[in-house]
């Protein structure tokens, strides 16, 4: 019996899997390209010193480099990805999501070219900024693509998928860079743009977005393909086939599209309040230091290596931990492990600078910065992208999550550009690491105030969250809310319908009765409105009731949010590629200047800045670009788009001879990465099931630390412009693994392509069982209600038609919308400055501040696996735990770690201890912990906090903020430097961001683990605050005991029991 028990239990496991399977591939797939990502961004780290190691060889012909060509370097692809996540936003709607993502293979290869093929600086920066085109391209429809495709319990899994691939990007980075020449780098990068672009035709697009534009054949074959596994894949097809296009009907039969109602939608709290809480957390992630570090991850090249290891590994970490733990809890352990890891590493670093170390201890600052990036890998460095695509309204959600993506390359860009200035400004490395700890405390608190959890919860409930409330902890005090708001109700209705007419004149009375017949109207409208809404929710249940939860129907979902999340790896590469690209730049011009020889072109510190803060400044506005292609063209076909600035940026890199040809290269990488990255956490969180949402959204940020590491693997050994070769192959991959999963069935539902809906739920669901006692399939039942859930937002939306401009703008205002958008704005303030993104920009660089004897780039691939482990671990930390304990858990990490390695950093420094390696084993700790939460759930929920008519627009709005944040945080990075008094300082700095980060998260932050996209939104309808819950909660509870049954007799029956408040009524009546 126990056998046959047993061998049940295993073949019901493998049917649940197997019906995910198409997704998980698709998933696979189109997120590999994170590769290129990881890459990108690593490949900094990896050319600079190089560059620079070059300069100092006499006779070399090395391009000259500066710290500000450092900078540019870094942050070129940033820059340019402000203006690319905008275009991708609008390819991703337009030409759907996989296009857009091998549209991302173009601006790769043409700027990894660029790079490889550099004279002077200006063909590396212009290479970087087209790369950072590729960037947006493939970030975008990614995320996009696999929130579409993936059953909501896996999507949050798949969409870590993009942080896998990152990570393993930036290990490879660094490898190469410590065994290649950078320009033989940028062209091996090429294969990993390439290769995923090619599979991507292989898989169907997103099944929303082919309903969406009529393609309802397209659409039902993509769901078929997604359901191929189901046990009833044909019934499961046309179920969610009906739910795509129901949501799809009324905007056909009730509005008309336009962009005035578009303008309305942004003032909806279902954007501006995952908006602005997506940008805070944005903020904060891209100042805590995380991708400054892998931007510039200088030099030693061991060092940049074994942070690079570290992210791949905590990539793969974190997509277990994304499955298993709340979105909250995540990020909240990975900021507190963040600031901790740096904050202590910042202390060895004094310590080792100050002489009180001996170099026996130098590897405590690695092993600290190894800590950080696992942290940051579980968390912060992922998850908010993640969540991007979960936050926003389905009609927006493309535009949205460009927006805020733009905003985070925004922030990128400034943290890059800022990394020298702030190195400069904070006294060295230590201070820094101190202030990347703040930085990452503060994101915590951010995410422990604002962010709602989405782990596990459904688009429509998350976005129903932000009409409700504004802070999470607001959710706790709903219940006695709702009992007061009843009575007040209850009171006012009597109040209406029985006024004192004495009191009145005969104008004022016949005004109050034809107010109480326009409020009757009102009324019975809202009654009508509220009963289709409940009619959704019982559908809702019942097609979870009818779900199959094995692993075999997640595939479909797993494959789609692999495949689509793959040009993430480009993104990863893109955001190292200043990490290896400004040392190698920098030795370059050593070199030369030592033998008196002829330089390429030369760098300056304010170069670097802008080297590595340019990914970012782009990146709003091709974060914004992206949003609105995303909602126009589909979440896929961005993706293929984004190859195009991809492909040309890092041909400009590749070939670049000046810094005007470098940073324009960046720029387009950085569009690239937006169009590239966005779509995925959309795409993800509109296919995954929502217990597997975050650990599908969290594929998407692993796959980017996976191009991190690569980058920081090939800086190690690849000349910067072979790199920037490579990643045009990178760029080509995700093009061409998006055409083998469907497009997002809500996206083809809002586009009226119901056939193609029908298709795509059919490839999501191919693996559900046949619903017992039911004549369709389970993709029928999913159509239906994804159908009825559009009705009925468009006819809430079609109320407000006849509005004027001025009103719809108004609707700006809603708290659904308002709140979540500066509750992120507020998170990615602390997550920008607790050090995350910093460094990832600055790694080696940041690293050999820190006092450590390991080598750099070694130590960039080893923080890079790390990353990439702990974005792995995050996908089950974001299914097991709740996001704001997460996101509280991991700032108080990078709090306490950077706090304690700029301790020892500034001991070091003195001269007074030889512990070298607590700095390391610091930065490692905050590593870790701030992908446990503050470095990815900012990213991740976005996409959950914002109501899905906007959550494309509110979605690129935050991220435009947020990649602002990170440009400024990069770019201040040496003057912060300088300020605070070196890498201790500065250190210290990021511990307090970090501590801070956790206060505001907090306070500010929802819960969103386990919440339903419409739990989310109606959360921000009557909380601002997270801690209004609890005592919500309190008043529930003690309203529940008042309930208590009342015994007349003991000895009668139970159905002579009675309540409270029934023998009040009962008395009510008996007086009457």
């Amino acid at each position: 019996m126990e056998e046959s028990r047993t061998c049940l239990k295993l073949d019901v496991g493998l049917k649940k899997w197997l019906s995910v399977l198409p997704q998980a591939l698709a998933s696979i797939v189109v997120t590999s390209l994170h590769l290129v990502i990881g890459q990108i961004i690593a490949y900094s780290g990896i050319i600079v010193p190089q560059m620079m190691q070059e300069q100092n060889v006499a006779g070399a012909n090395a391009i000259p480099i500066t710290e500000s060509d450092s900078a540019w370097i870094a942050s070129a692809p940033v820059f340019s990805g402000l203006a690319a996540s905008i275009l991708a936003g609008v390819l991703i709607d337009y030409i759907g999501r996989l296009k857009t993502i091998m549209l991302s293979g173009v601006t790769g290869i043409i700027g990894l070219v660029l790079i490889a093929t550099a004279s002077n600086m200006s063909m590396i920066i212009w290479g970087r900024i087209i790369i950072g085109i590729t960037f947006m391209f493939i970030g975008n429809p990614t995320a996009v693509y696999i929130s579409e495709i993936s059953r909501p319990d896996v999507r949050g899994s798949f969409l870590t998928f993009m942080q896998v691939f990152m990570s393993i990007g930036m290990v490879l980075i660094y490898l190469k860079g410590w065994a290649l020449h950078w320009r033989t780098i940028a062209w091996l990068t090429n294969a990993y743009l390439i290769i995923p672009i090619v599979i991507i035709f292989f898989i169907p697009e997103s099944p929303a977005w082919l309903v969406s534009k009529q393609k309802i054949n397209q659409a039902k074959k993509s769901l078929s393909w997604f359901h191929r596994y189901s046990s009833d894949s044909t019934k499961s097809v046309e179920q969610d086939l009906i739910v795509i296009q129901n949501e799809q009907v009324q905007k056909i039969v009730k509005e008309k599209f336009n962009w005035k109602e578009l303008l309305q939608m942004f003032l909806l709290p279902t954007f501006y309040k995952p908006f602005l809480i997506l940008a805070l957390i944005f903020f904060f992630q891209q100042f805590s230091g995380a991708f400054v570090i892998i931007f510039n991850c200088i030099d030693p090249y061991l060092a940049s290596i074994y942070i690079s290891g570290m992210k791949v590994v905590m990539s793969f970490v974190a997509t277990v931990l994304m499955k298993k733990f709340n979105r909250r809890t995540l990020l909240m352990t990975s900021a507190t492990g963040m600031a901790l890891s740096i904050s202590f590493s910042g202390l060895n670093t004094y310590w080792i600078q100050q002489g009180n170390c001996t170099s026996k201890h130098n590897w405590i600052p690695l092993v600290c910065i190894l800590l950080y990036i696992a942290f940051s890998s579980m968390g912060i460095s992922s998850m908010p992208f993640m969540i991007a695509g979960e936050l926003f309204p389905l009609k927006i959600r493309g535009i949205a999550y460009s927006l805020i993506i733009t905003i985070v390359n925004l922030f990128t860009f400034t943290a890059l550009q800022c990394y020298f200035p702030l190195y400069h400004l904070l006294g060295g490395s230590a201070n820094l690491q101190y202030f990347y700890g703040i930085m990452s405390l503060a994101v915590m608190i951010v995410i422990y105030v604002f962010l709602p959890e989405t782990h596990k919860q459904k688009l429509i409930d998350i976005e129903n969250h932000f009409w409700k409330h504004t802070i999470y902890m607001a959710v706790k005090t709903d219940t006695q809310t709702d009992i007061t708001d009843a009575d007040e109700e209850d009171r006012l209705s009597m109040a209406t319908k029985y006024p004192d007419f004495d009191d009145m004149d005969v104008l004022s009375a016949s005004c109050h009765t034809l107010n109480i017949q326009e409020n009757e109207k009102a009324i019975i409208e809202q009654r009508k409105q509220e009963d289709k809404f409940k009619e959704i929710i019982i559908s809702r249940q019942s097609l979870s009731h009818y779900e199959g939860k094995k692993f075999k129907t997640l595939l479909p979902q797993i494959l789609a949010a692999i495949l689509a999340a793959t040009f993430n790896i480009v993104y990863g590469v893109s955001l190292a590629y200043s990490a290896i690209l400004i040392p190698q730049l920098l030795d370059a011009q050593n070199k030369t200047n030592a033998t008196n020889g002829t330089d390429e072109f030369r760098v300056t510190e304010s170069d670097c800045s802008w080297i590595a803060s340019v990914l970012v400044i782009v990146a709003p506005f091709g974060s914004i670009a992206g949003g609105f292609m995303m909602d126009a063209i589909g979440r896929l076909n961005l993706i293929i788009l984004a190859t195009i600035p991809s492909v040309l940026g890092w041909i400009l890199i590749a070939t670049a001879y000046n810094m005007p040809m470098m940073i324009i290269g960046r720029i387009l990488t950085g569009i690239a990465s937006t169009w590239g990255a966005s779509p995925v956490m959309v795409y993800v969180t509109e296919i995954a099931r929502p217990d597997m949402r975050g650990s599908l959204i969290s594929i998407a940020p692993a796959y980017c630390s996976l191009g991190m590491v690569l980058a920081y693997l090939k800086g190690w050994f690849i000349d910067w412009r072979t790199i920037a070769w490579i990643c045009v192959g990178y760029s080509l991959i995700p093009a061409v693994v998006v055409f083998l999963i469907p497009e997002s069935p809500p996206w083809l539902i809002s586009k009226d392509r119901i056939k193609q809906a029908k298709k795509s739920l059919d490839w999501i669901n191919k693996y559900q069982p046949q619903p017992l006692g039911k004549a369709e399939t389970y993709s029928d039942m999913q159509l239906v209600s994804l159908q009825k859930e559009h009705i009925l937002k468009l006819e809430t939306r079609a109320r407000l038609s006849n509005s004027s401009l001025v009103d719809k703008i108004k609707m700006f205002l809603e708290p659904t919308v308002y709140k979540p958008l500066l509750i992120l704005f507020g998170l990615f303030i602390f997550q920008q400055f607790s050090g995350t993104y910093i460094m990832l920009f600055y790694a080696v660089s940041f690293f050999k501040e820190v006092g450590t004897d390991i080598n750099p780039f070694l130590a960039s691939i080893f923080l890079g696996a790390v990353r990439f482990g702990m974005s792995m671990i995050n996908t089950w930390l974001m299914k097991r735990f709740p996001r704001r304990t997460l996101l509280t858990t991991s700032a108080l990490g990078m709090a306490a770690c950077m706090a304690i390695s700029g301790l020892f950093t500034k001991w070091i420094q003195e001269g007074t201890t030889n512990f070298t390696w607590v700095p390391v084993l610091m930065l490692v700790i905050y590593v870790m912990t701030s992908m446990v939460g503050l470095l990815s759930i900012p990213w991740t929920i976005i996409a959950e906090l914002f109501p899905i008519a906007i959550r494309g627009v509110a979605h690129s709005i935050v991220y435009s903020f947020a990649n602002l944040i990170m440009f400024i945080a990069i770019q201040s990075y040496f003057n912060l430097d300088k300020l605070l008094g070196g890498s201790s300082g500065i250190q210290f700095f990021f511990a307090v961001v970090s501590l801070g980060g956790l206060i505001y998260s907090y306070i500010f932050l929802p819960e969103t683990h386990k919440m339903k996209l419409s739990e989310i939104e109606k959360y921000f309808t009557k909380h601002t605050t997270y801690l209004s819950i609890r005592s919500e909660r309190k008043m529930e509870k003690k309203n529940a005991q008042q309930r208590k049954p009342i015994v007349k007799n003991p000895k009668l029956s139970r159905i002579e029991l009675t309540t409270i408040d029934e023998q009040s009524e009962k008395m009510i009546k008996e007086n009457a």
